[in-house]
């Protein structure tokens, strides 16, 4: 049961309204999440003029001591297989490329219909390319917690849901700077709230990242960008005065397609748990260990 206004935050409900829960706490959870949180660019090149075409998003992992990005398969599908490529991985101006050829494409699943699913998969990124990414960003270590998410998942009630991604809508084309003819700024965003529409469905499950459009949120109208983000639980607690403290923030699926807009709201859906702990994990397992 769920009172009005109160935040879960262990098996029992505490009479916080999210209102009440300071701006600053959310910033931090957003940050630590935003930490795995990575874009992939497309360069092309126009009359003699590189540009970037953003491709989606996706999350750094450790799996088993394989570093790379898990994602929407169709954000795959859609990189070219030689050139370079460009990651999103710094809020300050940077150019890191890499090679198409370098990375490994590893197939998850991918389904007929892109409303239902399945659509996910792993790049795995080359040795060289690996301690740049470790001095920006971090991978978030998936076998740590494998056993105790598979078999004791926390409930889906507890603390808040989060879904980190780089919505292309936002991106912004701005002039000269430091030697760049041209700069692309893009937004790493990270809205909090609440899933629904659990289930699973053959080998894969599935969550819906509940979005509302209303005078105090303003969601992108698009998700487009987002596509391979990650999706997150964010456990909270309370410290000896009764502040909400961040307990742990656990990535808990992959979004791939965005519902129709309809009364003003919409479902990201994504990938669940057993997705990545189980079916992602194996996967990469057997092809890389």
């Amino acid at each position: 049961m769920r009172r009005k206004g109160g935040v879960v935050i262990s098996d029992t409900i505490i009479d916080i309204n999210i209102t009440d829960i300071p701006s600053e706490f959310f910033e931090s959870a957003a940050r630590r999440i935003i930490n795995y949180l990575i874009g992939i660019v497309k360069i092309i090149e126009t009359e003699g003029k590189e540009d970037v075409v953003l491709m989606g998003s996706g999350t750094l992992v450790d799996i088993n001591g394989v570093f790379g990005i898990i994602t929407a398969q169709h954000v795959m599908d859609a990189l070219q297989s030689d050139g370079n490529l460009g990651f999103i991985i710094s809020e300050k101006l940077h150019r890191p490329l890499i090679e198409a050829q370098a990375l490994v494409h590893t197939r998850i699943a991918k389904g007929n219909n892109p409303s239902i699913g399945p659509d996910l998969g792993f790049i795995k990124l080359p040795n060289t390319s690996i301690g740049l990414l470790k001095a920006l960003k971090s991978f978030y270590n998936v076998s740590k917690s494998r056993e105790r998410i598979l078999h004791e998942p926390p409930d889906n009630d507890l603390g808040f849901w989060c879904l980190s991604g780089i919505p292309d809508e936002k991106t912004l084309t701005e002039g000269p700077s430091r030697g760049f003819e041209t700069v692309k700024r893009f937004l790493e965003y990270c809205p909090f709230g609440r899933t629904s529409n659990y289930h699973i469905l053959g080998e894969f499950d599935y969550f819906d990242f509940d979005v509302s459009y209303n005078e105090k949120t303003q969601p992108p109208i698009s998700f487009g960008g987002v596509s391979g983000g990650g999706l997150w639980q964010v456990l909270i607690g309370q410290d000896e005065k009764g502040r909400v403290i961040l307990k742990e923030s656990i990535l808990s699926g992959v979004a791939f397609y965005e519902s129709p807009l309809v009364n003003d709201k919409r479902a990201i859906k994504c990938h669940g748990r057993r997705s990545i702990y189980k079916q992602a994990y194996d996967k990469v397992e057997r092809e890389f260990c």
